[in-house]
């Protein structure tokens, strides 16, 4: 009996390790003032210019095949905020026009935890998002996508490489946050507002009256 139990046991064991968890590192910071590439916004008050710490990145991934971003998940516990060296604010992004600043990238604190076997190759992408001062018709919301690419996670006892192996390909891009563009009332809606609003005026007048 007491052997058979440390035959199941020793059995639990073996699958854990077979199938336990594998971890990519998450950052596109890979050369201090030699980097160029970054995350930026695409409009409102700061188009143009490298994102700070108000905006924060999530890893998503899914299958090797996906190739859409619907059909990925986010990484519990890889949401982090961008900015290196302190970067509070938007800027011009690394090595633009001036001394290397911060902006548009991120390194997370830790390795981030993949579920899975390690090796297994997946689709990931990279979803930013935060708030930031409104622009013309916008609402200060702003959120943006990387491509997706894929990549192997590794196993917790092999040496992660010092340059980022997920997104491998996110040192030589840049993708952008867009502001989301408050809606703007049909026609239709405007004159059905102004008919009510007279109704409601006609109708105080007579009462007073």
């Amino acid at each position: 009996m007491k052997k058979s139990v440390l035959i199941a046991l020793f059995g639990a064991a073996s699958v854990a390790a077979t199938y336990g968890q594998g971890y990519v590192q998450f950052n596109n910071y890979y050369g201090g003032s030699q980097q160029t590439t970054g995350i930026i916004y695409a409009n409102g008050p700061a188009a143009g210019l490298g994102v700070g710490s108000e905006i924060s990145v999530e890893l998503f991934y899914g299958a090797s095949t996906a190739t859409l971003t619907s059909q990925l998940t986010g990484i519990s516990g890889s949401i982090t905020a961008v900015g290196v060296n302190g970067v509070t604010s938007p800027t011009a992004l690394p090595g633009e026009g001036g001394p290397y600043t911060g902006a548009g990238v991120f390194q997370a604190d830790a390795n981030v935890l993949v579920p899975g076997t390690p090796g297994t190759t997946y689709a990931f992408a990279i979803y930013a998002f935060g708030t930031y001062a409104k622009g013309p018709g916008g609402n200060g919301i702003y959120s943006g996508w990387s491509s997706i690419f894929t990549g192997a996670s590794q196993g917790s006892g092999s040496p992660l490489p010092t340059v980022p192996n997920i997104p491998s390909g996110l040192q030589s891009q840049t993708f952008s946050v867009s502001e989301t563009i408050a809606p703007v009332p049909e026609p239709s809606s405007l004159a059905l507002a102004g008919l009510g609003g007279f109704g409601m005026l006609m109708a105080f007048r007579r009462k007073k009256a």
